[in-house]
């Protein structure tokens, strides 16, 4: 009794093991259309009224039911290629050349003709800053100056103010409160930040919820996958019948209908449905990938990877919504079909083995896929870095781009928490330490951190035993007060641009930076700057070489930049402090910048800037004379060649 038992006990788990479930979609639809089974079966009862007269109408129409279930079927396959197709174009023309376009217009200039970027370009690229100034003339509160605890005192003059740069709209480098609006740089470093990571509390969380997202994906796909594997086995293992035998019969007992067999129609239609499925997936599982790999909103992440759920089930929604009622019933009192085929304990365990390794698999992909991310956002990072630290407004003005460049104007005081003053007391100091300090003062609260930019402490073991600086890449961790007090953000790439600025630190006084050659816009520059024959072979060498002399696109050549890191870009910022020195006044107008005429100037007002206004009706003459500020006495500064030449401004 117990070995009858036992028998039909295997029996069961083999029919089990063997047996094809129908899902409720257009791919069934399709097929199910081909077993000839008729919306009413035999056994249906008679009395349904107005229902049973649809039936008959239904029954009479079965080249007209194949005829839509294929079309069906390849209708939604034709549309979720389309949505893969526009999502295609939506990340090459919204979420990569979004990013790629301004840089091709920045290396054009910077490279090309050796121009400097112009503001609109540079706010795309690395942000936009606002200028908060201490004007001598206006300014009288106790916070127009800054007291450093060595009884050195930062203030403005008369010929220029006090002045600091804020990060807009944040005013902060943090990458967790960034907005939706964001520069690519930015953008960049949002993701590449918190690097390959599960960890829930870092400032953003993006790296978790980025691979959670991929790895939600991989489960749906593979879900389609193991469908489209079980339904490809029951078309191999199922008996044929004839075209004129029987696909089905009634299971007496279940009352629902038992498929015996399928016919060669009904087989070719099977696998074309597979092709369908087939296809339709393998586009979720590219582009979808694709897509969540460009995709730097969290907000974005989550609504995209919903969106491509709803693709992969677009064939279930379509089917419940314009499939009729009584087809749906047929396909729901359809039993799993029973097929063919031996079970034996090895493909058991395979199987069962397969299973439990879906879930790790998968979360190991989503997170190669991060990786993948953050190799191709350093790529990103390294080409805009390059601009917003070398391209900006040249040092002592356009007269000297053959000679000098610098970071993009306010980048660097912003990141490193900076504010300039033009006058130092005692004026030794000015020499010693330069014109700039890093505090968190600011118009309206006093600070809780002062510190010179050639303090020892401002990264560990950045200087040897004997005073000498090392290499900024030998620097250790900054002074951990800088980040408890907010004005930093401990990120590895904002420190890496932070070593670089204040390698490029120059001790002397903060200039007007000429900011767009159009319209002769300026804004308040803090001295930084680096001689260019050091730099640029350095940095945009092998952008040159790619372009020029192994002809290929800008697109390419640019990538070729080399990265912060790399040891020639590191010898050469290393060299950038003191190329500025003091040798001689002159007055040669050849050696200055073209600045208007004092007579032409407003007499009388503090100096202010503009701030980007497009005006189409205002002459651009008219915005020349209003971007530039008013200078008295104070002798402009200008670089050459590793030298500081002053001279007195032009009459």
């Amino acid at each position: 009794m117990s070995s009858l038992g036992e028998e039909e006990d295997d029996q069961f788990t083999q029919e089990e093991d063997n047996a094809c479930a129908l899902e409720a979609d257009l791919f069934t639809l399709s097929f199910v259309t081909f077993l000839d089974i008729p919306a009413r079966t035999p056994e249906a009862p008679e009395s349904l009224g107005r229902a049973s007269s649809v039936m008959k109408l239904a029954d009479k129409a079965p080249v007209a039911q194949k005829a839509w279930g294929v079309l069906s079927m390849v209708s939604v396959t034709l549309v979720q290629i389309l949505m893969v197709w526009v999502v295609h174009l939506h990340v090459k023309n919204d979420l990569m050349e979004s990013k790629t376009r301004p840089l091709l217009t920045a290396y054009e200039m910077i490279v090309g003709s050796n121009i400097t970027v112009p503001l609109h370009t540079v706010e795309t690229l690395c942000g936009e800053w606002e200028d908060q100034e201490m004007q001598y003339d206006i300014a009288s509160g106790p916070l127009r100056s800054i007291h450093m605890p060595d009884g050195t005192v930062l203030s403005p003059n008369e010929d220029y103010s006090l002045f600091y740069n804020l990060k807009q709209p944040t005013r902060t480098w943090d990458y967790g409160r960034l907005g939706t609006e964001r520069s690519v740089l930015d953008d960049v470093m949002f993701v590449i930040s918190e690097g390959v990571s599960a960890n829930p509390f870092t400032p953003s969380g993006y790296s978790l919820l980025f691979i959670l997202m991929v790895a939600m994906l991989y489960f749906s796909v593979w879900k389609e996958i193991r469908t489209i594997g079980y339904f490809m086995h029951m078309l191999k293992k199922m008996k044929r019948v004839g075209s004129d035998e029987p696909m089905y019969k009634k299971n007496r007992e279940s009352k629902k209908i038992q498929i015996i067999g399928l016919s060669k129609n009904a087989c070719i239609a099977g696998w074309c449905a597979i092709l369908c499925r087939t296809a339709g997936t393998l586009g979720v599982l590219g582009l979808g990938t694709y897509f969540l790999l460009y995709t730097t909103l969290k907000i974005d992440l989550i609504l995209n990877g919903l969106a491509l759920l709803f693709i992969l089930e677009l064939d279930s929604a379509v089917y419940l919504a314009t499939v009729p009622r009584l087809q749906q019933q047929m396909i729901e009192n359809i039993e799993p079909i029973v097929f063919d085929g031996e079970q034996n304990a090895k493909a058991t365990w395979s199987d069962i083995a397969l299973s439990s390794m879906v879930l790790p698999l998968n979360l190991l992909l989503a997170v190669a896929v991060r990786a993948l991310q953050c190799h191709i956002f350093q790529i990103y990072f390294k080409m805009t870095a390059a601009i917003c630290l070398f391209a900006g407004p040249t040092p002592g003005g356009r007269d000297f781009r053959l000679s000098q460049m610098g970071p993009v104007a306010g980048f660097c005081d912003s990141l490193l928490g900076m504010t300039c003053a033009p006058q130092v007391e005692p004026p030794e100091m000015a020499k010693e330490h330069g014109y700039c300090v890093i505090t968190d003062q600011t118009t309206m609260t006093r600070p809780t951190i002062q510190m010179y930019l050639d303090d020892e402490n401002l990264f560990a073991n950045r200087y040897s035993a004997d005073g000498k600086e090392n290499s900024w890449v030998d620097w250790g961790s900054a002074d951990q007060k800088l980040y408890d007090s907010g004005l930093w953000m401990d990120g590895p790439f904002q420190n890496i641009l932070r070593k670089q600025c204040t390698q490029m630190y120059q001790k002397i006084a903060p200039d007007d930076l000429e900011v767009d050659d159009d319209s002769g816009e300026t804004m308040d520059g803090a001295p930084f700057g680096c001689r260019r024959d050091l730099v640029f072979d350095a940095v945009f060498g092998p952008v040159v070489q790619s372009s020029l002399h192994e002809k290929k696109p800008t697109e390419w050549a640019m990538m070729q930049v080399r990265d912060l890191t790399d040891p020639q870009v590191v010898r050469a910022v290393d060299q950038c402090r003191g190329t500025a020195v003091k040798v001689a006044e002159t007055t040669n107008h050849l050696l200055m910048p073209i600045l208007p005429n004092p007579s032409q100037r407003k007499q009388g007002h503090s100096r202010h800037h503009v701030r980007r206004q497009h005006h189409d009706s205002e002459p651009v003459a008219q915005h020349h004379l209003r971007a530039h500020h008013q200078h008295k006495s104070r002798p402009h500064v200008v670089w050459h060649q590793g030298t500081r030449l002053t001279g007195e401004p032009m009459n």
